[in-house]
């Protein structure tokens, strides 16, 4: 039986590109995630809007883990293509992420001027910064990589251990990304509190 199916597998070589082509449509690229526009009719109502603000916070935050995941492998693989593929696509979501923190400003502003509890008075500042830490993170990993293209043109390498306390420093920030995100979906501010002090 196992004869004969191995003799039935050459024909179905033609259609392997086709199916890769569909596994690759079924299960899309996940690196970049849909961040979802600010609803203003919930602008009148504080306590979902901020929900609002902190679902395109943690967009934002996902964002830039993505980019520095993509600047760190050009960086691994030294390719010159790599590299200036990565530099680009960056650069495309760095400037995604300004678009986002410009929205989400302009929401909490919104949002400040209806009536507030005494909590969401407190919210409010804190997540214009971390909006607005967010976006300094989109700005330090497009340095990242436009630094890495310019080593990569002046033939500059980075030896092992240079490369391991990078991979080291690369480890600990993607997953304070992933604390962060998934603290703030889950609001889980004790847990939350140990990365932010």
């Amino acid at each position: 039986a196992n004869l004969l199916l191995a003799g039935r597998t050459p024909a179905w070589l033609p259609f392997v590109p086709i199916l890769a082509r569909l596994c690759r449509w079924i299960v899309r690229d996940s690196a970049k995630p849909e961040v979802r526009p600010l609803e203003p009719n919930l602008v009148s109502t504080p306590s979902l809007a901020i929900d609002q603000v902190v679902r395109k916070l943690v967009g934002m935050i996902v964002e830039g883990d993505a980019g520095l995941r993509i600047a760190y492998n050009a960086l691994i693989q030294s390719d010159p293509k790599t590299i200036e593929t990565a530099v680009a696509e960056v650069s495309r979501r760095e400037a995604d992420i300004d678009k986002h923190q410009t929205e989400a400003t302009v929401y909490i502003q919104r949002i400040s001027q209806k009536p507030l509890t005494e909590a969401q008075s407190v919210q409010l500042p804190r997540l214009l910064h971390a909006i607005n830490d967010a976006e300094r993170i989109g700005d330090h990993v497009q340095g990242l990589a436009r630094m890495i293209k310019q080593g990569e043109k002046r033939g500059i390498a980075f030896d092992a251990d240079m490369l391991s306390d990078m991979k080291e420093m690369y480890l600990a920030i993607t997953d304070m990304f992933k604390t962060v995100g998934g603290n703030l979906i889950n609001m889980d501010r004790e847990r939350l509190s140990r990365v932010t002090a």
